[in-house]
């Protein structure tokens, strides 16, 4: 069965139960598996910042792009720590935008927008150069990928070579583990109603906690 939110207000009584889950899709700091023409180990293209802005800094988006290869790469944005939002892809592709990449975007957050996995499987192992990840609530991203097989897909992209970057959560995610404010009221889609409707002591009833991701990079992760 499928992980979805029932709310898009506050949500981190729901997602509490799952701090301790187990999100490695790979041995951490391990190669994803060797060449067999070669024998060379292959581990994963990465690319992250702290700041989920920060992979637009010029220096930091140049690299992300000589990653590729290519002049123009293709890219799938995937925003489900960020609930899908609509501005929150707006910034988060701008960057790929102003130098004319074809920009898919992979809407998983909920259940209605999720595509088939055959053609989760053609938008994220067979068509992009890079894979972007969003800020925004990782437990609840890491969630919602396992539930759906969206992790094991972005594990083959990795092992194809396809480069994955991001800021925020979309630094963490590719850690082992990672300090996350996921249980905070606002870390929601309705986080700016949340700020008008709780109260300062409601809004500070939470605490930062440690969690799994999918275990590309042998460390701990405390982005920002």
């Amino acid at each position: 069965m499928h992980f979805e939110l029932a709310s898009d207000f506050v949500i981190n009584d729901t997602l509490k139960p799952h701090v301790g889950d187990n999100f490695r899709v790979a041995a951490p700091g391990l190669p994803l598996h060797q060449c067999p023409d070669t024998g060379n180990a292959i581990y994963p293209k990465i690319m992250t910042t702290g700041s989920g802005n920060g992979i637009h800094e010029p220096a930091f988006f140049a690299k992300i792009v000589s990653m590729t290869g290519r002049d123009k790469p293709k890219v799938v944005y995937i925003g489900t720590p960020f609930f899908d939002r609509e501005d929150k892809y707006e910034s988060g592709t701008k960057s790929f935008r102003a130098i004319g990449c074809r920009i898919k975007r992979l809407m998983v957050a909920k259940e209605c927008t999720t595509p088939s996995p055959e053609e989760m499987r053609r938008i994220i192992v067979d068509f992009p150069d890079v894979i972007v990840v969003s800020g925004g609530n990782s437990l609840f991203a890491m969630l919602r990928w396992q539930s759906i097989g969206l992790d094991l897909l972005i594990k083959e992209a990795a092992m194809k070579g396809i480069v994955l970057c991001g800021g925020s959560a979309g630094c963490g995610c590719w850690f082992d583990t990672m300090q996350t404010d996921s249980l905070k009221p606002e870390a929601c889609k309705l986080s700016e109603r949340v700020l008008t409707e709780l109260s300062a002591e409601e809004r500070l009833n939470w605490s930062f906690v440690r969690i799994s991701c999918m275990g590309y990079l042998n460390a701990f992760c405390v982005p920002h």
